[in-house]
């Protein structure tokens, strides 16, 4: 994992902790495949959005819809890749 991919992944905990109030246990890396709505983390749909947002506005971007389709809204590993793809398109354009 680069720096940037630390950031990235440090900002997404982070707000999944203080806006969410997901406990340091269930963030463990070893579920950031696990899907945000499913038994494990419980966000609801008006979370995930809420999360999108704050997204968008922590790293100053925009989130392409392309991104939202399959599920790729989903984990927190498949945010992170988004995001990652998102500053990288932003650098580029």
């Amino acid at each position: 994992m680069n720096f940037q991919d630390d950031l990235i992944s440090k900002n997404i905990i982070s707000l999944l902790r203080e806006k969410f109030f997901v406990s340091e246990t269930i963030l463990n890396t070893d579920y950031w495949d696990e899907p945000l709505p499913g038994n494990h983390f419980r966000l609801t749909s008006v979370d995930l959005i809420y999360l999108f947002f704050e997204l968008e506005k922590t790293f100053e971007l925009r989130i392409n819809e392309c991104y939202l389709s399959s599920y790729g809204f989903s984990s927190i590993n498949k945010i992170a890749d988004i995001i990652r793809n998102c500053c990288e398109e932003k650098v580029h354009s």
